[in-house]
């Protein structure tokens, strides 16, 4: 009976494997395995940094439209900063919660992967070859990167952009980078696959 188990879980792994033909060469998180971090650790990292990335992404959008309506009195960039700021918040905590609800789940996980070390590793490998989230963790990281850095030029002063004063125009400016990062990288992996 065990042996017909474990003949089956392979076969859901192997069935539900997904393999892309990468057409980014690197991302940030291709550093993990080069450390030897474990497919858990892996797995630990894109769940509540992709939630952050595409939180990010999404209340920036919502803020933006809701920063056009004549009923917001603040300008454009601080209501989609701010947008974007509690969508990361509330991706990472959602990617995290996920992550955590799938990892109790042991055998019975809803996409018939079980959450063991095969099928832990299973969705390290399949995650580190997915060209979307390659791309929004490439865009994204980079976004974060050359906004903090000019930050770090202009004296921490996001205020000098329209954005809010403080460490709340730091985040506001860290999450809008991350959201065009991810938003053009995204667009430009998407076509390129069209092109393919």
């Amino acid at each position: 009976m065990e042996e017909i188990k474990d003949k089956e879980t392979a076969r859901k792994i192997k069935s539900s494997r997904s393999y892309y033909e990468s057409i980014i060469p690197w991302t940030y998180a291709d550093i993990l395995p080069k450390i030897g971090a474990s497919p858990t650790v892996i797995m630990t990292y894109h769940a509540p940094v992709m939630g952050f990335y595409v939180g990010a992404l999404a209340g920036s959008v919502m803020g933006t439209l809701v920063g056009v309506t004549p009923l917001v009195k603040h300008p454009i960039i601080v209501s989609a900063g701010t947008g974007g700021t509690i969508g990361s918040v509330a991706g990472m905590i959602l990617g995290s919660a996920l992550l955590y609800n799938t990892s109790r789940m042991g055998e019975n996980t809803a996409s018939g992967v079980p959450w063991n070390e095969e099928g832990i590793a299973d969705r390290s490998e399949r995650v580190q070859k997915n060209n979307n989230v390659r791309a929004i963790d490439l865009g994204a990281g980079t976004g974060m990167i050359i906004v903090l850095g000019s930050m770090v030029l202009s004296g921490y002063a996001p205020a000098r952009v329209g954005l809010s004063k403080g460490p709340l125009g730091i985040f506001q400016a860290a999450t809008l980078g991350s959201a065009v990062g991810s938003l053009v990288t995204t667009l430009a992996v998407s076509q390129k696959m069209k092109d393919k």
